[in-house]
């Protein structure tokens, strides 16, 4: 049984119902222009004949028509056709009153389209039994009524032998070309699902993938590479990224170039660009694959921080329970009524240190209990008055003016609410302790929106003294402290807080009056509201053994 038909079916049968129009008008010019010359058509019975070609003719215009409405079903056509071309073409045949006038070489041409339409090999067989059968009605008919010669059945038989070779023939290639269309087809099909997967992959994948051709033209990127660059296909990499443009130069020169760290332009940062070749030829195509430098360190940052953890279990441990000893002892020396002077005073050094050495050990702890930072919307004006209004209720100290000024209002950026609330506190206690003697004056500023990258600036300044050129790369090295009761950890853990929020921390104004230090923050998505959390695919960093909540704010 045949299958449903393709497009290519009914394409090959309005083929083959063009040339029977075709053949059939030639034929009937023929015959009207032939009429009186034997020896361009010979026909012994022109009623017979007229008649069959007129008919034939109509015929051949309905199976047009109905091929291009493709109704009734394919199979049902090309059966009905093939079965009036050999009727039709047997009574022409018929007509002429001879075998070998030469209308006969028809019905081998009707055999062999057939036989490559039904590529069926039982079909095409039984197509060329009944085209056999059809011309030995015509020749017994012949040598009848028409007095034609016993030779006839010869050539009937030569035509017999050439309709079965057709029919088996061209049955054969045509299973054969079809049977390699649908495996091609198969194959397309498969080609096509695995760029697929392979677009989709691509365009999923965390770095920056792009593809350049030897001219330096944009031919493949993702969308995170669509985010770094801001531009699409077929844009020239020196107008949207002159600084990767120029790395590629360099490797293209001397292969070198891959794995620098260079800024790009569209979003004010920097990535990492690692090349390589797409073949053998340098000049040819280029793979560059674009990772986030800011990823990268915080990468580094997770591992840093999960060997910290490690390491201030391990001291806790080690330091903490003789350190409660010695201050328990202390606490009961003191009591003796037998001390001199001298030795209270050495007593008071030994419990005043000891304090000092267990806050110490507090902050150092504090780093090993942090969890991961679940980042959420936060609208910052809010959340600022409301900071400022509960540190004014706990840490409130007398004199001390502390003002609040945001611009714009209502933004939202990306942060842990209790990351932040302890960064807050200890940037604000550090700006009060260390603003000026008489009424200490702090302020919190929201200011230097940048939409374009995605940030937004947040500034806690003091109008102190400020911090020196010579020591400001150090305030935030752990145990830096400018007091001798300071842990030195303060701002050190603000930034370690920071970075595992994406945010960065740092001193704007080194060696002028008045400490600023600004905090740079990534801006929220647009359209989502305050308190969206962000999806769970952020830095993991190292919790304590006890698995404790993060600690309250550090001391500097």
């Amino acid at each position: 049984m045949m299958t449903t038909a393709r497009a290519n079916d009914w394409a090959a049968l309005q083929v083959f119902c063009g040339y029977r129009l075709v053949v059939v008008l030639a034929l009937l010019l023929l015959f009207i222009w032939a009429r009186g010359e034997p020896l361009l058509l010979a026909v012994r019975w022109t009623d017979v004949f007229l008649a069959t070609l007129l008919a034939y003719l109509a015929w051949s215009v309905v199976a047009l028509w109905l091929q291009q409405r493709r109704v009734p079903a394919f199979s049902l056509q090309l059966y009905a056709q093939l079965g009036v071309d050999v009727l039709a073409l047997s009574l022409l045949v018929a007509a002429t009153g001879r075998m070998d006038g030469g209308l006969a070489l028809l019905v081998l041409i009707v055999v062999a389209g057939g036989s490559l339409m039904l590529a069926n090999l039982r079909l095409a067989l039984g197509l060329a039994a009944m085209a056999t059968l059809a011309l030995l009605a015509v020749q017994g008919f012949v040598a009848l009524y028409a007095d034609g010669a016993a030779e006839g059945y010869t050539l009937v038989g030569m035509y017999g032998m050439g309709l079965f070779l057709l029919g088996a023939g061209g049955s054969l290639l045509a299973i054969r070309v079809r049977t390699a269309q649908a495996l091609a087809e198969r194959r397309g099909v498969d080609l096509a699902n695995m760029q697929a997967l392979n677009e989709h992959i691509v365009q999923h994948m965390e770095p920056g993938v792009v593809v350049v051709d030897g001219a330096g033209i944009i031919r493949l990127l993702n969308h995170s590479a669509m985010g770094w660059l801001a531009s699409g296909r077929g844009a020239a990499l020196e107008h949207v990224a002159p600084t990767l443009d120029l790395a590629v130069r360099r490797w293209r020169r001397g292969r070198v170039g891959s794995g620098l760290v260079v800024p790009v332009q569209a979003r004010g940062a920097e990535v990492r660009v690692n090349i390589s070749a797409l073949g053998a030829d340098p000049e040819g195509p280029l793979l560059l694959l674009l990772e986030d430098q800011a990823e990268l360190r915080a990468r580094v940052q997770q591992a840093k921080l999960a060997a910290l953890g490690r390491l201030t279990a391990s001291i806790a441990h080690e330091i903490r329970n003789p350190l409660s000893a010695i201050l328990h002892a202390g606490q009961l020396l003191a009591e003796s009524p037998d001390l001199s002077e001298d030795d209270r005073r050495l007593l008071d050094i030994v419990r005043r240190h000891g304090r000092r050495l267990n806050t110490i050990v507090e902050d150092v702890q504090q780093l090993s209990r942090r969890g991961r930072a679940r980042r959420e919307a936060v609208a910052l004006d809010a959340f600022l008055q409301e900071f400022l209004q509960r540190w004014g209720e706990q840490h409130g100290r007398e004199g001390a003016r502390i003002r609040c000024r945001v611009t714009p209002a209502g933004l939202l950026v990306l942060f842990d609410p209790n990351h932040l609330h302890q960064v807050l506190t200890n940037l604000v206690e550090n700006a009060v302790r260390h603003a000026s003697d008489g009424r200490p004056r702090v302020t919190v500023t929201l200011s230097g929106r940048q939409p374009q990258a995605g940030e937004a600036w947040l500034e806690i300044c003091d109008d102190g003294p400020g911090v020196g050129r010579d020591i400001a790369n150090s305030v935030f090295e752990p145990f830096f402290t400018s007091r001798p009761s300071g842990s030195g950890l303060g701002l050190f853990i603000c930034r370690e807080l920071c970075e595992s929020n994406r945010a960065d921390l740092r001193l704007s104004n080194p060696g002028e009056a008045g400490a600023c230090f600004r905090l740079t923050l990534q801006m929220a998505p647009a359209g989502v509201p305050a308190g969206w959390q962000e999806p769970e695919t952020e830095v993991r960093l190292s919790r304590s053994a006890d698995g404790d909540a993060p600690a309250p704010a550090a001391r500097r």
